[in-house]
């Protein structure tokens, strides 16, 4: 959005870095979605990254609508430091990931810690036929208790997912770049290697309810798509329940199955909305952010529409502030 033109920088981390000639915005970012600078003609990944469509459903297309919620909230309040928040009551199923989105300083993380049982809430309650969580909190520390080195204190969490006949290590080490950490100090880890250090640690633990805040900061496009894969597959094959605070419109559009989005005055009051469809839930807070967004052509992403432009006043008189169908434009 803010940018004329782009570089592309790719290469194998930790080893060699290269960037490419200038492209235009859009077609810079969808060549490094394709894996394909046509430019320099060199391919820089094997796959490519593309966006599918959601499904406007009433619930996941793999759960059965009689089964019984894993988890309930039941209109949940709680006042703290002269902030209040009010969260609608909402339930969630086994196998379904959710997106929380809203402004900073809205009751987010407040609402997860609740779930967490880290803070109790004044009125209402949160129950659940399980009482396994795995939480991931928004701020990381480099210092973790009893350990110092990656393969050890992930050891320490589930040993057997380090095993590379483990279904784990494929889907979460693996995929997340982690066995090649395994001998690094945590306390020497980039931020991103730090974010995917803590990932990895909460989504291996054995739990039926999995808590992660804000998981996309600090890492590249690339590993968001690797953090969202992760996610899904540990979600569905647990058939556990995964609760996603997330900013970032490219994870929640890609990993979310239903989404709440949280509303009110930032440091005073919070308003969070029960779970609804992703597409209906989005475009809501994309109306209420004034910000209308369309899918690419070519890749499926979602981009942002200039304010003013044609397409940007298209979709407000159409109300469709997150359009979920490809629109051809001008470069």
């Amino acid at each position: 959005y803010i940018a004329d033109y782009i570089v592309v920088a790719f290469g194998v981390p930790g080893v060699y870095g290269m960037f490419s000639k200038l492209y235009a915005t859009g077609s810079g970012i969808n060549h490094y979605l394709e894996g394909y600078l046509p430019s320099e003609n060199m391919r820089i990944r094997e796959e490519k990254i593309t966006f599918k469509l959601h499904e406007i459903r009433n619930e996941a297309t793999y759960i059965e609508k009689t089964e019984i919620p894993l988890f309930e909230w039941n209109n949940v309040k709680k006042k703290l430091n002269g902030f209040e928040l009010f969260v609608e009551s909402g339930c969630s199923y086994r196998g379904e990931v959710i997106g929380i989105v809203g402004p900073n300083a809205i009751g987010k993380t407040t609402f997860i810690k609740i779930l967490a049982g880290i803070i109790e809430p004044d009125e209402g309650y949160v129950t659940s036929t399980v009482f396994t969580i795995s939480y991931k909190p928004q701020y990381l520390v480099r210092e973790v208790k009893d350990c110092s080195i990656v393969e050890e204190c992930l050891s320490k969490v589930n040993k057997e997912a380090l095993n590379p006949d483990n279904w784990l290590f494929h889907e979460v080490i693996r995929r997340l770049g982690i066995d090649r950490l395994f001998k690094k100090e945590v306390r020497n880890l980039s931020g991103g290697e730090l974010q995917k250090f803590y990932i990895a640690a909460s989504l291996i633990k054995d739990a039926d309810i999995y808590l992660l805040d804000e998981p996309s900061a600090h890492i590249d496009v690339e590993d968001q798509l690797a953090v969202a894969r992760a996610i899904k597959r540990v979600t569905r094959l647990r058939k556990a329940t995964t609760f996603v605070v997330e900013h970032n419109l490219l994870l929640i559009d890609y990993a979310v199955d239903r989404l709440m989005v949280f509303t009110g005055t930032p440091e005073k009051q919070g308003h969070g909305l029960a779970p609804a469809a992703v597409p209906r839930a989005l475009n809501n807070f994309l109306r209420d952010l004034g910000i209308t967004f369309r899918r690419d052509p070519k890749t499926g992403r979602p981009r942002m529409n200039k304010p003013g432009s044609y397409l940007d006043r298209y979709q407000r008189s159409i109300g469709e502030y997150f359009y979920t169908k490809p629109i051809e434009t001008e470069e």
